[in-house]
């Protein structure tokens, strides 16, 4: 049987290593990839939450900024005003731990004042120093994925998992000069960013 851990998340918990999670993706925007404008409006969004958790999510991740490839981003304010009121919502309604999905210390500092317990920062705290000490602050937990834009430029043949250790010491350190403790840390190697396909296979 594989070792457990629980990942800390504020006032919840989550046991990872006993069995598959399943993350419960919440689009809160007009392009994602997979349902873009379906869940758009709140109530909507809302109500899919809900139908997600019943169908066995153990985590729901919300997103307004899509993050496929080519995204447009969109203001801080405009992203704070549509994923925040969800996710005072579902903190109200819903046992499961919610993630915020951002790499904008504003949004997630207003998240999580709603009542996010996870932030999924797809650029491993690299992007904006000021993350970090965000997310130790709150007490919630980090989902930090590897994407590095140099990633496309390496050989062919090389080995890609040197580059991609040095890319997660930089995150990590970030992270112990804010505070955050390693058990509320989990390393995403970031599959389809910045990769090609041999890369991310």
């Amino acid at each position: 049987m594989m070792p457990t851990r629980e990942l800390l998340c504020r006032d919840r918990r989550l046991v990872l290593g006993h069995e598959p999670l399943i993350v419960g993706i919440l689009n809160i925007t007009d392009d994602s990839f997979s349902d873009g404008g379906r869940f758009l409006a709140p109530k909507a969004a809302i109500d899919h939450a809900h139908r997600l958790a019943a169908e066995a999510a153990a985590v729901i991740g919300a997103e307004r900024q899509a993050i496929n490839p080519g995204y447009a981003e969109i203001s801080i304010e405009e992203e704070t005003r549509r994923v925040v009121p969800v996710i005072r919502e579902l903190s109200r309604s819903l046992d499961v731990p919610l993630s915020i999905d951002t790499y904008r210390p504003a949004v997630a500092r207003a998240a999580l004042e709603a009542g996010a317990h996870i932030v999924n920062d797809i650029h491993g705290l690299q992007r904006d120093p000021s993350m970090a000490p965000v997310i130790a602050e709150s007490g919630a937990a980090a989902i930090l994925m590897h994407n590095d834009p140099a990633f496309p430029g390496l050989p062919a043949d090389a080995d890609v998992i040197p580059p991609m250790k040095s890319f997660f010491a930089r995150t990590l350190d970030l992270a112990a000069r804010a505070g955050l403790d390693p058990a509320r840390i989990i390393l995403d190697p970031g599959i389809g960013f910045a990769k090609t396909q041999p890369q991310n296979l």
